[in-house]
């Protein structure tokens, strides 16, 4: 029987990178029994509780000047294991040792953030060592996973290296549109990390071009992060603007359930899952052209992709003016969201990776 080990520097905040590892491990669990899950940082009240109470979780709990004590004596701890697969930085060191150590250990390195990582415009030197040893160390490697064929070009083209794609998934039966609850008139919903490159502002000023044109429009918006105060200022003067922290996913469910469009601002996400939840949930979506979005479109006269931020607006417009068209895209995405990234596609694609 193998033994597992899931390694993710974080179990703390909700970010969709560590749910995706949960749900992995969870999975491999029902399978081979024998997984842990090793992280320096534990909150399971806060982060996943529903995924995290049944997993054999070992947290090192190591504060930032003794992680590094803490990482090699993981290094030691997996020593007997078959299997790594490892999440964020600097999880991926860790398992460079240990395969250094125990040539015999599979290891696998799951890439969801790269091209965040990798930006041009990112010139720290600590990230020039970084990516420097990175490419130093993924020679170790015996898989690289990614998370879209947008990634899996990144990896190409930063490390010359071949990559299997494992698309993360959604619960499609728990965001699934009751029709039993009313959409609200005019509400636009969007929800991420508020970091810069998320663009969460562009959701901002489309609400502000379009409440003249529509009594009552309301935006709401959940996220935190190092935006949060820069974006309440811009919303000042807005107070059918909202601000949500901490909720829940039974109360993000019921966002989107009220919600008239569900508004995609980034601009460079490597998956959005947020969109997934969205056309689950049987949502109409306004999204930018750029990143993982595109390998969504199989037909564009059933999306609204923009190239900048008029036509994102404009896209805005047309569907909180048109409930048929709206409509019409409901029962197209639902259809493809349970196709392609429902657990059970994700569980069937690790069976044929593990």
């Amino acid at each position: 029987m193998s033994k597992i080990a899931i390694l993710h520097p974080h179990i703390t905040v909700k970010w969709w990178a560590v749910k995706t590892l949960l749900e992995i491990a969870n999975y491999l669990k029902s399978i081979w029994d024998d997984v842990t899950f090793y992280t320096l940082d534990l909150d399971r009240n806060n982060c996943f509780p529903e995924m995290t109470n049944g997993l054999n979780i070992k947290n090192l709990n190591a504060r930032w000047y003794r992680k590094i004590f803490w990482m090699i004596k993981l290094v030691f701890l997996l020593r007997k294991t078959d299997i790594v697969l490892a999440g964020n930085s600097p999880m991926h060191f860790v398992w460079a040792l240990a395969k250094i150590l125990h040539p015999g250990m599979k290891v696998a390195w799951f890439l969801q953030n790269l091209p965040v990582y990798y930006m041009d415009q990112n010139k720290w030197i600590y990230t020039s060592i970084k990516k420097s040893l990175e490419k130093m160390i993924i020679r170790f490697l015996d898989l690289i996973l990614v998370n879209s064929s947008f990634i899996q070009s990144e990896v190409a083209k930063n490390f010359g290296k071949k990559s299997e794609i494992l698309y993360p998934s959604i619960d499609v039966n728990f965001f699934s549109n009751d029709h039993q609850s009313l959409e609200e008139n005019y509400t636009l919903f969007t929800y991420s990390r508020l970091v810069k490159w998320k663009n969460v502002e562009l959701a901002i000023r489309t609400f502000a071009e379009l409440q003249k044109r529509y009594p009552g429009l309301k935006l709401l918006i959940w996220g935190d992060w190092e935006e949060k105060e820069r974006l309440q200022e811009i919303a000042q003067f807005f107070p059918d603007v909202q601000f949500l922290w901490e909720i829940t996913q039974e109360e993000a469910k019921a966002l989107l359930q009220r919600c008239t469009v569900f508004l995609f601002t980034s601009t460079i996400d490597a998956f959005g899952l947020t969109i997934l939840e969205a056309m689950s949930m049987e949502k109409s979506i306004v999204s930018l052209a750029c990143g993982w979005a595109m390998e969504l479109i199989w037909n564009w006269e059933n999306w609204y992709l923009a190239r900048d931020e008029e036509e994102f607006i404009k896209y805005a417009d047309e569907l909180l003016s048109d409930p048929e068209k709206r409509q019409n895209m409901w029962i197209i995405w639902r259809k493809w969201a349970i196709e392609h990234f429902s657990l059970e596609s994700m569980y069937n694609r690790i069976d044929e990776l593990f």
